[in-house]
């Protein structure tokens, strides 16, 4: 039942005994089948039956195997995960099937050993491992494997099925749960009744009604935007009425289906027959001050309702140590980025995502700033009043600088990465009304090559620097230079003009950071700037003045 091969004293290994300690039947193991009797003719039955069994054990692993590896190929479970040999052991009937087997056990310890701290219970349940096993186990085997609850999986003859008690009416709801995934679907999409909700479905053969054609006027309009004379009824009834195929009931004498053969109009109804919506008055309409711009749109997407069932709210707080937002860290790393749990430590964490280089302010050149100033912060995302993810971020004086976001790995199907960049958005929009120059949102590097930093061009309208000149550009503009020439020239820009005396001036004033102190360049020794005039007139030549003048520039 383990792989681990541990040599005994007879020199044959423990799994070897194990195998025949399994197939030989111990002598005083009693079945239903196998009742004491005075008679020879019931000890011979015994005899029989119970070399029958030992006989069946290879059969029953066979099975199994077969079902796991059915498993395995529809991508299931995991071969990582299967031991190589199949445990199957003799089971205590009625309670037990003549065998049984706890191979969901085992693909659960093997997954746990090798995911360590990043292993994950819920996926891992014995028992949902067992039912998936058994569900790949022929239908037509001689011997019915039956996941029980804690697990294990039995195996009964088809001629000794153990009575099952029918189940409560009033408790059970899956007792015609649907087996195979066309059932599960039909089952899915065929109303009920009781729903108080109820989309129909009619077949009706390929000819023009209005109530339809009034419908696709209204979809072309709205999803395709086509103009209202663009759809008229002939075209209409030449391209989804009119059908060269001739509609019979049957085909070479063999019956079809009840409708026939040819074309059709499946038309779906509600069962609320919900009535036409009038359009809404301006003067009394509530949606008179709807969201215009795509902004407004988001603002009114991402913003909470009071009414919502579930509220993921934000909060901003300076760029301190918590220790939740540590463990979160922690639980991230492990689970996105594979870290060993040693690899991320509290001093780690904090060099990392809560020490910043940033002085943070409440105002720049007497300008207000933001309500939290400028600086370095950490966004607390709860979903109920529970953190399930942080956004590092530094507020600059002309854009919002997304540093660094983690997240609860548990809450990964809310695509949260792509919900912050979103709600940061929004908030950038919404510091601008009040700090107009602070109106950019900055997401960091955008390397084409990375297909782990790609995601960040499907935010449009997107701009790129250009790493040559300097000048922002539209991403989509500058894609196939990207592609054909890395690290080229994305813009063509032609330097200023300017004559070599002002060269010279603005070469002296250049900033330049030698020895951790910021210096103009004519206030280096002499013997600096001869070593670095040519890389110093080089940069000019790159960013040009404005640029070259307004920020210091470090040579190694």
């Amino acid at each position: 039942m383990e792989d681990d091969h541990i040599e005994a004293e007879d020199g044959k290994s423990e799994v070897q005994e194990r195998k025949e300690s399994v197939v030989e039947k111990p002598k005083n193991q009693k079945g239903p089948q196998h009742k004491k009797s005075k008679t020879n003719d019931s000890t011979k039955q015994e005899q029989g039956t119970s070399n029958q069994k030992d006989g069946s054990i290879e059969e029953v692993r066979s099975i199994l195997s077969t079902a796991v590896q059915r498993a395995i190929d529809s991508g299931d479970v995991s071969s990582d995960f299967v031991p190589q040999d199949i445990p199957i052991g003799p089971g205590k009937p009625p309670s037990q099937g003549e065998y049984f087997s706890k191979i969901a056990f085992s693909v659960m310890g093997r997954a746990k050993e090798s995911q360590g701290q990043a292993f994950d219970k819920s996926k891992y349940v014995p028992a949902a491992i067992a039912n998936c096993i058994c569900t790949y186990i022929p239908s037509d085997s001689p011997w019915k494997g039956i996941a029980s609850k804690n697990g294990f999986i039995n195996f009964y003859p088809s001629d000794h099925l153990p009575q099952m008690p029918e189940p409560d009416k009033k408790t059970s709801k899956k007792r015609n749960a649907p087996t195979s995934k066309l059932d599960q679907l039909h089952s899915l999409l065929t109303p009920s009744p009781s729903d108080s909700h109820r989309i129909e479905m009619e077949t009706r053969p390929s000819e023009f009604h209005q109530d339809e054609f009034d419908l696709y006027v209204k979809y072309q309009m709205a999803i395709h935007k086509d103009k209202p004379e663009k759809n008229t009824p002939e075209g209409y009834t030449r391209f989804l009425c009119d059908s060269p195929l001739i509609q019979v009931a049957s085909l070479d004498g063999q019956p079809g289906p009840p409708m026939g053969y040819g074309s059709f109009h499946q038309r779906y109804t509600h069962s609320d027959h919900l009535p036409q919506m009038p359009e809404p008055d301006k003067k009394t309409s509530k949606k008179r001050n709807a969201p215009t711009s795509k902004l407004d749109q988001l603002h009114s997407l991402l913003t909470p309702s009071p009414s919502d069932s579930h509220r993921i709210e934000m909060e901003t707080r300076p760029s301190e140590f918590h220790q939740d937002e540590f463990d979160l860290y922690v639980k991230y790393q492990m689970a996105i980025h594979k870290d060993k749990p040693e690899k991320n430590t509290p001093e780690g964490y904090t060099r990392f995502l809560c020490d910043s280089p940033l002085i943070q302010v409440a105002s720049l050149d007497g300008q207000p700033g933001p309500p939290m100033g400028y600086g370095s912060f950490h966004q607390r995302y709860t979903l109920n009043g529970q953190l399930i993810a942080v956004g590092v971020i530094d507020i600059l004086p002309m854009c919002i600088s997304s540093v660094y976001f983690f997240y609860d790995p548990a809450y990964q199907f809310l695509s949260m990465g792509v919900y912050s960049a979103l709600r940061e958005t929004m908030w950038t929009w919404e510091l601008s009304k009040n700090v107009p120059q602070l109106r950019y949102y900055y997401m960091g590097f955008y390397i084409h090559s990375c297909k782990k930093m790609r995601y960040k061009g499907q935010y449009k309208p997107s701009d790129v620097l250009c790493p040559v000149n300097y000048e922002w550009i539209p991403l989509a503009d500058a894609i196939s230079t990207v592609e054909s020439n890395p690290g080229a020239k994305l813009i063509e820009k032609s330097p200023p003009q300017v004559s070599e005396e002002e060269q010279q001036l603005i070469v002296n004033n250049v900033p330049v950071l030698i020895r951790m102190e910021v210096r103009t360049f004519e206030d280096l020794p002499m013997r600096f700037q001869n070593i670095l005039r040519r890389a110093v007139m080089d940069y000019l030549d790159r960013v040009g003045p404005t640029i070259a003048l307004s920020a210091w520039c470090s040579f190694h």
